[in-house]
């Protein structure tokens, strides 16, 4: 008897021995949520040519289009939103002292310029837009920059530099001259 229960603790053993040293796998859910904040964007707010003076020539005259953060423009997309640009457009400038039409400065006449924009941080591409370094008429829409990324890359793009040129006829007509610049940002 004394043998068979040790056969018996032995053949119990091998069994347990055998269940823990089997390959079982057992599958479980791994879940995580990453969610990011409310994006911005920081974009020039005035073009402050001031006053120029008359000439018989025809000239150019240039402002910087600064920013609350002075002359950086710069979108922060901590919400992982898709591919997106900062545009800007214009209408064309009339005199509003005369109110001639012919005395109106037409929006090819008027240009940006902006360095390249760049990827400051985060991960994601940088659109650089359409203007860097090469003045862009505004008789339609430029793109100053934007994010090339998919849905979910966070970043910052920046651009600096943004600078506004109006070509004047010659002998253009003096007076108080007003257009509209339509500054398209995305919803971040």
């Amino acid at each position: 008897m004394k043998n068979t229960f040790k056969i018996w603790a032995l053949s119990l053993a091998l069994i347990a021995s055998i269940f823990l040293l089997s390959n079982t796998t057992k599958a479980s859910d791994v879940t995580l949520q990453i969610t990011g904040n409310e994006g911005y964007c920081v974009v020039g707010s005035s073009v402050p040519y001031g006053a120029t003076g008359f000439s018989y020539s025809a000239y150019s005259i240039q402002t910087g289009f600064a920013s609350a953060s002075g002359n950086t423009w710069l979108c922060n997309d901590s919400n992982g939103k898709g591919p997106w640009t900062v545009d800007l457009s214009s209408t064309a400038v009339a005199n509003i002292t005369t109110n001639d039409a012919g005395h109106t400065i037409a929006n090819s006449r008027l240009h940006v310029t902006n360095d390249a924009a760049t990827m400051v941080a985060g991960a994601c591409t940088a659109n650089v837009g359409t203007s860097q370094s090469v003045a862009q008429p505004l008789s339609g829409t430029v793109v100053l920059f934007g994010k090339t990324g998919n849905t979910g890359d966070v970043c910052v793009i920046e651009t600096n530099n943004v600078k506004m040129t109006i070509d004047l006829n010659a002998s253009q007509a003096l007076g108080q001259y007003s257009g509209t610049l339509t500054i398209t940002v995305p919803t971040l």
